[in-house]
C-alpha cells in the first residue's frame, strides 16, 4: 500500500516529522509500529525497509513517522521526499 507524504515539519535540531495518508482506511492503536519500505539508491546494508512508531493518535487516520535524520541513506531518501510523493510503501 503506498503512503501519500502531505507535511513534512522541521520539528528541533535534526528532528523532523513526515505525515503520511493512504485511500485506505488505516486502523491501528496508540504507539503501535509500521513497516515501511522506501525504495532508493544505493541502501545500506539495513536495506530499503525500517520500523518506526506510528507516533500520530488513532483518530488522526494518518501515519506520522518523527525521527531524527541520521544521515542513513534511507534517512537521507525519505528526507528528500517532497509533498506530494507517494513512493513510500506501508509493508502489512
Amino acid at each position: 500500500m503506498n503512503l501519500k507524504l502531505t507535511d513534512k515539519t522541521y520539528l528541533i535540531d535534526n528532528v523532523w516529522a513526515f505525515v503520511f495518508t493512504t485511500e485506505d482506511d488505516i486502523a491501528y492503536t496508540a504507539g503501535e509500529y509500521v513497516r515501511v519500505q522506501l525504495d532508493h539508491e544505493n541502501p545500506d546494508e539495513e536495506g530499503p525497509k525500517r520500523f518506526f512508531t506510528n507516533s500520530a493518535p488513532p483518530y488522526e487516520g494518518v501515519i506520522q513517522i518523527t525521527t531524527r535524520l541520521t544521515g542513513s541513506t534511507f534517512k537521507n531518501a525519505l528526507a528528500g521526499l517532497a509533498v506530494g510523493d507517494d513512493s513510500l510503501q506501508l509493508i502489512k
